[in-house]
Order: structure tokens, then C-alpha cells, then sequence
């Protein structure tokens, strides 16, 4: 009976969505252009280099190599595997939705568990800092100091749903898991550079693809779903201009402010909630925009709590991402509702520390956000390279930091060895 009436309830939405079209062409055909010239100059160069050279890492078993190395941190802090170090770094540095696609890829090669899938898309599905930094804060709040404050919150609270998730799933899945992290002949006193480069070799024999192929494959696995966010950005455009357009929007912003009111919320940024529900990018483009004298603590706190909710229109593209896999979908869900409630009580509580230390934060200066987006797509490519040189030197300094940290524990227990003896 319940299958039935969700069918019925999609068949009528579907339909009503098609009159909608038909009765609004002109508009639609606008907001079609619109969400096409958005992923044609933005989403399409910078994401499409970064997937191809993701699922070439992966091919060559580059995510091992760092593995080993962050093994000891991984585990404790999030029961996860030292391989899911690489997917939540190159998900933190390029953006929703990357840390789904390498995990799917992880997925599929037996990398990582179930859970352990869900546990990574869940908390390290987040924006990406270009995107926190030239469009929200430079391009649509014109104050740069309010990058800091917006990544900051927002990866610190992904980070603390990663740490609430480890306590997420069946333990035995994961000790099953430790053990095929940990091979039963591996040589005890091994450097950790050299059980890297095994672990490295061996996930590329176990691979098995020549380069050429491998290169073909990741090329096509990046243009596929860099096409699939592609339909679903105009698909979503489309659907927003038909609520407008039919005045959707105005009975969601009435079902919000019985929400927000209580939450001290003003209704000056109702609209950023209600657009920020189907579309991030629009969402905080109308907090920016909000008219009335609001304090830059309201507007944030909202600007905060898009970001973290990423909009249906993400959270489509990974439930599409995902759709083809036993990565369940209702794990990514939860985690963007805690993610979009612990957003807003970070920045409170952190506001007034960084107002402290720079009081120009509350003087801000708003503008529209074309300027940010008007870029050009080989600039965007050139910001996507730099996004990737600075994740894998974030991968080597952590390795190397850990490397330093498991000599120096070595070191001194054989120092401890000779003074015994």
C-alpha cells in the first residue's frame, strides 16, 4: 500500500511538473540556459581533471600507498581504513560530489566495507574551498576574512560528524576489516615506506590494467558522472523556476517560518532557507542578499547551514553516484540534517572568538555573485590543479608526519631494549 501511494504521489508530481513546463516555456527555457551555462563554465572544468586523475590514482594504487602511512590516525578517529585518507582528502579539497564517486570506485574494488562507504560519504561530503572562499566570501559577501570563518566551520563540523559516525555500524565488520588492512604476512619490522610501496604494488597487480586501458576508463567514468551532475544541475534549475513561477516557493517559505521563528531566524532570510533547500549556490546568494539592517552573524549562520545542507540538487547527484551500489543513502541523509543543525551552533559559538581577533568582520559589504562566477573555465581548471597539488601535499606532510612520529616510537623503544639489557 505504501509503494503504491509513493508511486501515485511521483506520478502525479511528475505530471504536474510537465503541465508546469508546457504552461511556462519561456521561463523554463531561461532556467535551462541558466543551469547549463552554471555547470558549462563552472562545475565542467573543475571537476572533470580532478575525476580523471582520482580514478587514476586509484587504478594505480596510489590511495594504499598513503593508507599506510595514516593507518594510525584513520582508525582511532574514525574506523576507517588508512586507504579512505585519499577519498576524504581529495572530497575535502575538490568538493560534493567527489568523496562519492572515489568511494563508489573504492567500493567496487573491495577497498573499504560497506559501512566504511557510508561513514565516508556521510561526514566528508562537503563544499569545496574555492567555492567557500571566491564566491561566498569574496563574490557574494565582498569581506575575504569571511573564508576563514565559513571553512572553518564548515569543515569542523563535517570532522565532528566523522568522529559521531565511527560509533556508526556493527564492530565486527570492522575488526573483518582491520584484518584484510593488516596481512598476515607482512614483516613485522618493515619500515612503513616499504609495507607503502608493497601496498602500492599490490593493489596495482591486483588492478591489472595497462595504462592505456586505465587511462580510458578513468576518462570515461569522470565525462559519465561529470554529465549526470551536469543533467541534474539543470534539471534542478528548472524545477526552482517552476516553483517560483506557480508560487511554491511562497507557501515553503510560510512551512519554514513556523521552523524559523523559534530559532530567532529573521524572515528576511527565508528565502535563502527555501532556495537553499533545492540549490546551495542560490541559497546563500540570498542570504548574502537579504534585505534589512541584519547583523553578519545572522547572515553566516544561514550561509552556514546551507553549505552543510548542500541543497537537493547535491544530494541527488549523490544518490545518483551511489544508486548502483549497497551504499545505503539514508546514512548521507542523517549525516546532512546533524551537519546542517551542529553548522549554525559552531559558527555561534566560534563567532565571537574570531571577531576578537579581526573586529572588521562585522562591517561587511555586499555584492551579487555573477562577478565570482564569471571566471573563465580555464581559470576554473587552473583552481581545480591547485586544489590537487595542495590535497596530495597535504597527504605527504601527514605522512611524513606520522612516519616521524612511528621512528621516533621505534627509536626509543630500542633504546629502552639496549638500556634493559
Amino acid at each position: 500500500m505504501v509503494g503504491r501511494s509513493r508511486a501515485l504521489i511521483l506520478i502525479v508530481g511528475v505530471m504536474w511538473i510537465v503541465v508546469a513546463y508546457l504552461s511556462h516555456p519561456a521561463d523554463v527555457f531561461q532556467a535551462a540556459r541558466q543551469g547549463t551555462a552554471i555547470w558549462w563554465d563552472v562545475v565542467f572544468p573543475a571537476t572533470l581533471p580532478f575525476l580523471i586523475l582520482a580514478e587514476m590514482s586509484l587504478g594505480l594504487g596510489i590511495p594504499h600507498f598513503f593508507g599506510v602511512f595514516l593507518r594510525p590516525l584513520m582508525r582511532p578517529l574514525f574506523r576507517l581504513p588508512g586507504v579512505a585518507s585519499f577519498v576524504l582528502t581529495m572530497g575535502f579539497a575538490s568538493g560534493y560530489p567527489m568523496t562519492a564517486r572515489l568511494t563508489v570506485s573504492m567500493r567496487q574494488r573491495g577497498d573499504v566495507t560497506r559501512l566504511e562507504a557510508e561513514r565516508m560519504v556521510a561526514f566528508a561530503t562537503t563544499s569545496d574551498p574555492v567555492f567557500i572562499s571566491a564566491v561566498v566570501a569574496v563574490g557574494l559577501f565582498q569581506v575575504p576574512a569571511y573564508a576563514a570563518v565559513l571553512a572553518a566551520v564548515h569543515y569542523g563540523s563535517a570532522v565532528l560528524i566523522g568522529l559521531l559516525y565511527r560509533f556508526y555500524g556493527v564492530r565486527a565488520e570492522d575488526e573483518a576489516s582491520e584484518e584484510l588492512e593488516h596481512p598476515q604476512n607482512a614483516a613485522p619490522h618493515e619500515p612503513l615506506l616499504g609495507q607503502a610501496y608493497r601496498a602500492m604494488e599490490n593493489a596495482r597487480r591486483q588492478d591489472g590494467r595497462p595504462f592505456g586501458r586505465l587511462l580510458a576508463d578513468s576518462v570515461q567514468t569522470a565525462l559519465s558522472t561529470t554529465f549526470v551532475i551536469g543533467g541534474l544541475i539543470i534539471f534542478f534549475s528548472v524545477l526552482m523556476q517552476i516553483f517560483e513561477t506557480t508560487g511554491v516557493m511562497r507557501i515553503l517559505e510560510r512551512l519554514f517560518r513556523s521552523i524559523a521563528r523559534p530559532l530567532g531566524v529573521p524572515d528576511a532570510l527565508l528565502p535563502a532557507l527555501t532556495h537553499g533547500l533545492f540549490e546551495v549556490t542560490i541559497g546563500v546568494e540570498a542570504a548574502a542578499q537579504a534585505p534589512g539592517a541584519l547583523a553578519p552573524a545572522e547572515r553566516l549562520a544561514v550561509a552556514s547551514a546551507v553549505l552543510a545542507w548542500a541543497g537537493l540538487s547535491v544530494q541527488s547527484q549523490v544518490a545518483t553516484i551511489i544508486a548502483h551500489t549497497d551504499i545505503r543513502f539514508a546514512p548521507f541523509w542523517i549525516a546532512r540534517l546533524l551537519h546542517t543543525a551542529l553548522a549554525p551552533i559552531v559558527f555561534r559559538l566560534s563567532w565571537p572568538c574570531f571577531t576578537r581577533l579581526n573586529p572588521h568582520l562585522s562591517e561587511p559589504v555586499f555584492a551579487d555573485m555573477y562577478g565570482a562566477l564569471s571566471t573563465s573555465p580555464l581559470e576554473r581548471m587552473e583552481a581545480a590543479a591547485q586544489r590537487l597539488l595542495f590535497a596530495v601535499a597535504l597527504l605527504f606532510a601527514l605522512s611524513a608526519a606520522v612516519a616521524l612520529v612511528h621512528g621516533l616510537i621505534r627509536l626509543s623503544r630500542r633504546w629502552l631494549h639496549m638500556r634493559k639489557a
